[in-house]
């Protein structure tokens, strides 16, 4: 089972806070460290393999999209605590979308 590798905030730093193509590497690490521990904790959390791989680049695409990262706060714990915290905020927004929308063509 892949487990979490430890990152190195200044990575995390390096990845808001530098120029754009060192940000983009430092970004790049990142979600490579994280990309198959994160599927795998989906896929523990009961979610099938294709829904927890849609839902792992989702969250991949929301974090680089709203610059999540430039609220994380190495006072407050390790990345991946972070991480799995916002993953499991999105996966639930995701829910709750695709059952409102469940909702809406039922009634059409």
């Amino acid at each position: 089972m892949p487990h979490f590798e430890t990152t190195q905030w200044s990575v995390v730093r390096k990845a808001i806070g530098s120029g754009e193509l060192k940000a983009h590497q430092c970004l790049t690490a990142i979600c490579n460290a994280y990309w198959l521990p994160l599927c795998t904790y989906l896929r523990c959390a009961g979610h099938k393999a294709q829904d927890a791989q849609d839902l792992r680049q989702g969250f991949f695409e929301h974090l680089i999209r709203n610059k999540i990262l430039d609220s994380s706060d190495p006072s407050k714990g390790k990345l991946r605590h972070f991480l799995l915290d916002c993953l499991r905020n999105n996966a639930c927004n995701n829910r709750g979308k695709m059952l409102a929308q469940r909702d809406i063509q039922w009634y059409v």
